[in-house]
């Protein structure tokens, strides 16, 4: 068997063969770390639409993420009067029905995502439970892109000590606990700002007429159970959608 002999240019040759191969590893190797779908985490806040938004839960190659502050305010339901804070009563009004839902899926959808954003939004069917505190119906199921949190799904993200649900001396439901901290949302100006639900709120009546209520967090973080006016336009608004990361 004849033994191999390396002269100098053979192993220069190798040698400049090794390193463009290391090279090009290398090259490969930064073009993974520099994708366009980096690992994400519950607790993340991430860049999206020019907003900051908070990662909820991962599901595979997908994340439910919620906007991290308020981004605008506006009724959940625009009265027919056009004016701000006058009590609904003639009709119930569901996720499904309402204009704030018309909004966040057809202007504040157009507007805030790019084109290429837009093909990572999930289309996501909803249930729209009751109010599990005072037995309202939230209506039917819907298909939407853009939405908010239900009663129970802030329940489950955010965590709540549901059994101490209490009466406050308004007749309001609320959970107050030690989870407020963690679901109080400010504005870009740093006011800490009452923010909408999709679901249903409590029953309350001026007179013979049931004024129409949606639920919301308080600006302290407690989970208002019987809500607010659906035509209350001071009432901040924190979108949530499911994604393709």
């Amino acid at each position: 068997m004849k033994t191999k002999i390396f002269s100098a240019s053979n192993i220069r040759n190798i040698s400049y063969r090794t390193f463009c191969i290391v090279l090009i590893f290398a090259f490969a190797v930064g073009l993974t770390a520099c994708s366009s779908n980096p690992d994400i985490t519950v607790g993340d806040v991430i860049q999206f639409g020019g907003n900051d938004w908070r990662v909820l839960e991962v599901k595979g190659d997908n994340a439910l993420i919620l906007s991290d502050g308020i981004l605008f305010s506006m009724p959940y339901q625009v009265p027919p009067e056009g004016e701000i804070f006058v009590p609904i009563h003639t009709t119930e009004i569901t996720w499904e029905e309402c204009d704030l839902r018309q909004y966040l899926n057809s202007e504040f959808y157009d507007t805030t995502f790019s084109a290429d954003e837009k093909q990572r939004i999930i289309d996501t069917t909803l249930k729209n439970d009751k109010n599990p505190w005072y037995g309202i119906e939230g209506g039917y199921d819907t298909k939407d892109k853009v939405f908010l949190l239900s009663l129970d799904e802030v329940i489950q993200y955010f965590g709540s000590s549901e059994e101490t649900a209490v009466e406050n001396w308004q007749n309001d439901t609320f959970i107050d606990d030690q989870f407020n901290e963690a679901r109080i949302a400010k504005t870009s100006e740093g006011a800490a700002t009452m923010w909408w639900l999709r679901s249903p709120g409590g029953n309350y009546y001026c007179g013979k007429d049931h004024i129409i209520l949606a639920a919301t967090v308080t600006n302290n973080g407690g989970l208002c159970i019987q809500g607010d006016y659906v035509s209350n336009g001071y009432v901040g608004v924190r979108p949530a959608l499911w994604l393709k990361v």
